[in-house]
């Protein structure tokens, strides 16, 4: 019974283990509080640091900063379950389960969808390589414009050519 503090830093290894792609190398700090009642525990995770992952616009490792606070409820049963996503169940008699899944959860969770460079520290390469598609777009946008612009004629106006 009482409140109980634990800390970790996740490393790669932790990663490793779960057969992880997204990150490649982290550099992250865990809590758990754990506040323990007669029939339940409540955890509060807290996961704050930074992960290197890959950038979503030139391909190379770019680090992230990331920043997590999740909470779940474990209430004791007769039957252990952990497939729910806020409270899962624990058998009376288990006095300790891993909370290592969760952990590797709420930190990918926590990486954002969208992983760029700040602007203008991509690969150079692959700037210059977006910079000429856009040109091409740019290019064959303003073509097809002039094409429409020129060569449109109205077919209502060609009916009523033909009532000559």
């Amino acid at each position: 019974m009482g409140y109980h503090d634990f800390e970790w830093a996740l490393e790669p290894t932790f990663f490793k283990r779960f057969e992880n792609e997204e990150i490649l190398e982290s550099d992250l700090h865990a809590k758990v509080n754990l506040e323990k009642k007669e029939r339940l525990m409540n955890l509060i995770f807290t996961i704050e640091g930074k992960v290197k992952t890959l950038c979503d616009r030139c391909g190379d490792e770019v680090w992230t900063d990331i920043e997590a606070e999740e909470e779940i409820v474990a209430r004791f049963s007769n039957e252990t379950d952990l497939s729910n996503d806020d409270v899962i169940f624990l058998n009376s008699s288990e006095y300790k389960f891993d909370i290592g899944q969760f952990l590797y959860e709420f930190s990918l969770l926590a990486v954002p969808q969208k992983r760029v460079h700040d602007e203008g520290e991509c690969d150079p390469a692959a700037e210059e390589f977006f910079d000429e598609l856009e040109e091409d777009e740019e290019e064959n946008e303003k073509e097809e414009k002039e094409i429409d612009d020129n060569d449109y004629i109205d077919p209502r106006w060609e009916a009523l050519k033909k009532l000559k």
